[in-house]
């Protein structure tokens, strides 16, 4: 932000707002991908808490720290922070869930 002393004017607009809504019925998700630490705090500071069990995967080591330090569970990390290895990431976690089934 350019300071005010500068005879600047700033204003924040928020262009979105994280939100989590349960459904009676519905169960917990098996998966819960998170893709920045921005979106872990604004779930936590809303009273949110994963589900036991559903598995917890954040992009990037900043996501992961943030998931961590906010709910105390390390969550799964993709090889690279892509869309790709991301689903990658999940079906490896799907094949290794069924396996020991």
């Amino acid at each position: 932000m350019i300071p005010e002393r500068l005879g600047s004017r700033c204003r924040r607009i928020s262009l979105y707002e994280t939100v989590y809504e349960t459904i009676p019925g519905v169960p917990a998700p098996d998966f819960l991908l998170l893709g920045s630490a921005g979106a872990v705090n604004a779930l936590a500071d809303s009273g949110f808490i994963p589900a036991e069990r559903t598995t917890p995967i954040c992009i990037g080591p900043v996501c992961a720290d943030a998931f961590e330090r906010r709910f105390g569970r390390v969550p799964l990390r993709p090889a690279q922070i892509t869309t790709r290895s991301m689903v990658e990431r999940v079906l490896e976690e799907i094949t290794r869930s069924e396996s020991r089934r």
